[in-house]
This record gives C-alpha cells, sequence and structure tokens, in this order.
C-alpha cells in the first residue's frame, strides 16, 4: 500500500512540474504565435474551455448544477478572460518576460489586501516565500 501511496505521489508531483512548466513558457508562446492579443487569448480560452467539456464528459460529472451557479461560472469566467485579455497585451507591449513578472505581481497586492481590510494573519512561511518571491523580482528586474 506504501508503494501504491509513492505512486500517487510522485505521479502528482510530474504532473505539477509539468503544469508549472507549460505556464511559465505560455508567455512565449503567445508571443511566438503572432496573433493578435485578443486572438491568442480567445483561443487559449476555447481550447481550455473544450478539454474542460471532453472531461467533464469522459468522468460523467454533471455540467449543469443551478443557474445561480452558472451566473457565477459566467462572471468567473469573465473576469478570468479580461485577466487574459490585459496580460496578452502586455507580453505584446513590454515582453514575455516581464508581462509575466507584471502579470504575477498581483500576489503582493492580494496579500496587503486580505491583511489590510480583511483582517487576515499571514503566517512565517508565508513571509518567508514572500521575501524569496522579493528577492527573484529583484533578480530579474534588477534596480532598473
Amino acid at each position: 500500500m506504501v508503494d501504491i501511496h509513492l505512486n500517487q505521489r510522485q505521479s502528482a508531483t510530474m504532473a505539477l512540474f509539468f503544469g508549472a512548466v507549460l505556464i511559465s513558457t505560455s508567455s512565449v508562446w503567445v508571443k511566438l504565435a503572432d496573433l493578435a492579443p485578443t486572438v491568442s487569448g480567445f483561443y487559449r480560452m476555447a481550447i481550455g474551455g473544450i478539454c474542460l467539456l471532453f472531461i467533464c464528459l469522459i468522468t460523467g460529472r454533471s455540467l449543469w448544477h443551478s443557474g445561480s451557479y452558472a451566473l457565477k461560472l459566467l462572471a468567473a469566467a469573465s473576469f478570468f478572460a479580461v485577466d487574459l485579455w490585459l496580460w496578452h497585451r502586455s507580453i505584446i507591449y513590454v515582453g514575455p518576460g516581464l508581462a509575466t513578472v507584471l502579470g504575477n505581481f498581483q500576489v503582493f497586492f492580494m496579500t496587503l489586501f486580505g491583511v489590510m481590510f480583511l483582517h487576515e494573519r499571514v503566517g512565517w512561511k508565508f513571509i518567508v516565500g514572500l521575501g524569496l518571491a522579493f528577492v527573484g523580482l529583484f533578480l530579474l528586474v534588477g534596480v532598473d
């Protein structure tokens, strides 16, 4: 039983690693596609949506829960579409590297918002991770 657990853990780690590689190289692929930012974002959403539809059909998961659920889903999809639209424009304007840094910089603002307005507590592990993120950002961008 331990061997099965280790195989599942290794499989999950490899899936996480594969996903991280895909996400980290996506801005380069957007730049190389030589499409308008809106077109590139549309195809990313369309291909992802079709893949999600097939996964739901294959696994037998329900695609319809209720009208309020669909409205929440539509709102989340709209926010994600705007996020992709803005990010793809930034890839064209400032390049894939800096656009990725700018897009991921939201972590700092979301943490600040959570602490200031939602009174969330931040643990020491998160603070250490945030510090490492700042060091990584400094190494990428530098003083200039």
